[in-house]
């Protein structure tokens, strides 16, 4: 079987094959349980990451708390920081704006965040531009996750500084299916025995079926309660919402799957409104069934439908299309359900094993030793309150992306329906069509034996057989050869008959021998 294997870095194939490097701005946000207060670095160059990585960064001896890289994606020149300092974006209060300003130091560029008690908004830009993380068009297919705003030699010290494990290059090679991972590892610098500490990884990745996919992987140590994230992928607009996210969640930061559990929020942002889109799609198209527009009934609309529906562009093509996208959106969701699932059952693993038990009586110890059993004992209690959270929040998108996943099975139902009932339809306008058909035959075969007797009667006494005045008394001759043309007649008749008799029953032996087969193969 293929483990996680430990202390497992990235390997120089996977920085080569998996990863893309676009050197640009990027943003750093730490928050340790010695100073509570959310601080950002923002780094551009080689030289701003190796004096970050080397005076800042926190170990995994001394520190405790929460380190995540915004590995923002190509294109993307300015962070959610630089636009509040340029005044592009806003937090929707000019007191935040102007405490956020304050708090920038050019010394060693970091930003402090606003202050908790001020309630952080995602509203509208006060001035310029709204940052939304929405995205209407929802085509992807992109690797904008492959690709990372550091240089190469960089990301490999970051990643050895974040202890990233190597199997985050597989889940973002992954890019069609969403995914959460988790696993027990050794990871770190050997302690005096000669191990590892223990850690777990965590990997989620977004589908890349449509556009703003994210990674996320995150390393997590829990005897120093230690986190280390990098998020893949990332934009101006995600960077605020996650900024927002922690930095409303002071009390609930050190907790491990705090990071996927915003990455699972973001990614609810994101299905949500490809959800909406692909459905009004196919209500369209529903609508477009129902109405019966864009096809017609009669035989000219018919094989113009005929010649041209299944190209692209066409009705029927782009019937399929939006029928075969819903139904591909709801599998996926359904994925992304089983995805979560996972992480409640983590939750609970965490809560049985890795949060400690409730506060017991200490007996015979030390002071000291007795104010740090407390301190981690309140802790473990503060984690465990956050797991509940973590699960209701959790179990609350699971209900959320059920009642979606119903939304698509409803309208791929409605589809189906649709279709027939508008089949039905063709086929009740064609049994029409035939019955009128059929008594436009009827017409013209009651006018046919109205006219047929006068017709072979004149025919006949017009022949040659009939001489009507031959002696000029008015005497009527009737030839004795007479004979020869009902004769005739009546071979041929009998000719005609026995050969449309022949080849109707060889078209039915032909039909049922090979019925025959069909049902024997």
């Amino acid at each position: 079987m293929d483990w996680p294997s430990p202390n497992a870095g990235l390997s120089d194939s996977d920085l080569s094959r998996v990863f893309q490097y676009v050197p640009q701005e990027t943003t750093v946000v730490r928050r340790l349980s010695a100073d509570p207060k959310l601080l950002l670095w923002s780094h551009e160059n080689a030289k701003d990451w190796d004096d970050w990585l080397e005076q800042s960064s926190p170990s995994i001896q001394d520190s405790s708390g929460l380190v995540l890289i915004f590995a923002r994606k190509g294109g993307e020149t300015k962070g959610s920081i630089q636009e509040i300092l340029d005044g592009a974006a806003s937090f929707g209060s000019s007191r935040a704006n102007s405490e956020f300003k304050s708090s920038f130091s050019e010394k060693n560029r970091s930003y402090s965040w606003p202050k908790s008690s001020e309630r952080i908004t995602t509203g509208p830009a006060t001035v310029g531009r709204r940052l939304s993380i929405g995205a209407r068009n929802v085509q992807g297919g992109s690797h904008d996750v492959r690709q990372l705003p550091f240089e190469k030699e960089t990301f490999r010290k970051i990643c050895k500084k974040f202890f990233v494990h190597s199997s985050i290059s597989r889940v973002i090679s992954r890019a069609d299916v969403p995914i959460f991972s988790r696993a027990q590892v050794k990871m770190g610098p050997v302690d005096s025995e000669g191990r590892s500490q223990p850690a777990y990884v965590y990997n989620c990745r977004s589908a890349n079926t449509w556009k703003n996919d994210l990674a996320l992987t995150v390393t997590y140590f829990p005897r120093r309660r230690l986190v280390f994230g990098i998020l893949f992928g990332c934009t101006a607009a995600v960077e605020r919402q996650v900024l927002n996210r922690i930095a409303s969640n002071e009390e609930h930061a050190f907790h491990p799957l705090l990071l996927s559990g915003i990455f699972a929020e973001l990614e609810r942002t994101r299905m949500v409104d490809i959800v909406e889109k692909t459905i009004d799609e196919i209500e369209g198209a529903i609508f477009e069934l129902d109405s019966g527009t864009g096809g017609g009934t009669n035989a000219e609309k018919m094989s113009i439908e005929d010649a041209e529906d299944y190209h692209p562009g066409g009705t029927r093509y782009v019937r399929r299309t939006v029928w075969l996208n819903t139904t591909f959106l709801r599998h996926r969701l359904q994925i992304w359900k089983t995805q979560l699932s996972k992480m409640i059952a983590h939750v609970d693993e965490l809560s049985e094993t890795d949060f400690g038990s409730d506060i017991e009586p200490f007996g015979e110890k030390s002071g000291e030793d007795e104010i740090k059993q407390l301190q981690t004992q309140v802790e473990d209690t503060s984690l465990r309150r956050t797991s509940i959270m973590i699960k209701d929040r959790l179990r609350g998108l699971i209900e959320e992306f059920e009642d979606k996943i119903e939304d698509c099975t409803m309208r791929v139902d409605g589809m189906t329906i649709a279709t027939q009932w508008s089949q039905a339809d063709i086929n009740v306008d064609i049994a029409t069509a035939a019955g009128q058909d059929s008594s436009q035959m009827r017409s013209i075969a009651l006018v046919t034996m109205v006219f047929l007797p006068g017709t072979f009667f004149a025919t006949l006494f017009s022949m040659t057989f009939f001489n009507w005045n031959a002696s000029g008394d008015g005497s009527i001759v009737v030839s004795s050869y007479l004979w020869i043309y009902f004769l005739v007649t009546g071979v041929f008749t009998v000719a005609t008959l026995l050969i449309w008799w022949c080849f109707l029953g060889r078209r039915q032996r032909w039909a049922q021998s090979s019925k025959s087969i069909r049902r024997c193969c």
